[in-house]
């Protein structure tokens, strides 16, 4: 990876960044942390300041994106040495002639979840994929889907769950991906029912 040029070099369609709130609980933990440590010192308090600019950049810096050779996971302060993570790991993959478009697979989707019991909400289309988000256990569970720009008869289409877990679980081990496991199980129930489809599985 040579810095920006290999970067902006690649065909990268950003997904999604980190919403705002991702931003509250450094903010907040630091501050407190400013707090206590500049009755102490003043110049203690340099500290958390200089910790809060690395954490907003840090999260600033995160980058769900797409290109032509699969979905990746961007981050990286320093530009010219990010860390990329392929998480290709995660799709489901199938082929079929079942969808005309990724509107269409994701409508399909959301009909055959809701069959099983899932809380879904209406379909994003990102023109290149389509999201949509659930609720399983209380916990927010989104789907991503889309046909893979990869030349097959039948087309070749990928899915898979994603669980968004809050800060505070991620930071303090409490994280329990139980309800995106329940996605997978359901997810694959739904795929193998589709009598057309070939070559299902996850990507290794």
């Amino acid at each position: 990876m040579e810095g920006n040029n290999y970067l902006e070099s690649r065909n990268r369609n950003v997904i999604s960044r980190k919403s705002w709130t991702a931003y509250v609980p450094p903010i907040f933990i630091l501050t407190i942390l400013l707090s206590v440590l500049a009755s102490f010192e003043l110049l203690l308090g340099i500290i958390p300041i200089v910790l809060l600019i690395i954490s907003i950049l840090n999260i600033r810096s995160y980058e769900l994106y797409m290109d032509d050779d699969g979905v990746w996971l961007y981050s990286g302060i320093k530009r010219y040495t990010p860390i990329e993570t392929s998480i290709m790991t995660k799709y489901l993959y199938l082929k079929t002639d079942e969808f005309s478009s990724n509107e269409d697979m994701a409508n399909y989707f959301v009909a055959k979840l809701s069959e099983k019991g899932l809380k879904l909400e209406k379909p994003i289309d990102a023109g290149f994929m389509c999201s949509v988000v659930s609720r399983i256990d209380d916990e927010r569970v989104v789907f991503y889907m889309g046909k893979n720009q990869e030349p097959s008869s039948p087309a070749l289409w990928q899915i898979w769950p994603e669980q968004k877990i809050p800060f505070f679980k991620v930071v303090f081990g409490k994280a329990n991906r139980t309800p995106e496991d329940k996605a997978r199980v359901i997810l694959e129930e739904v795929v193998h029912a589709i009598e057309s489809a070939s070559d299902i599985g996850w990507a290794k």
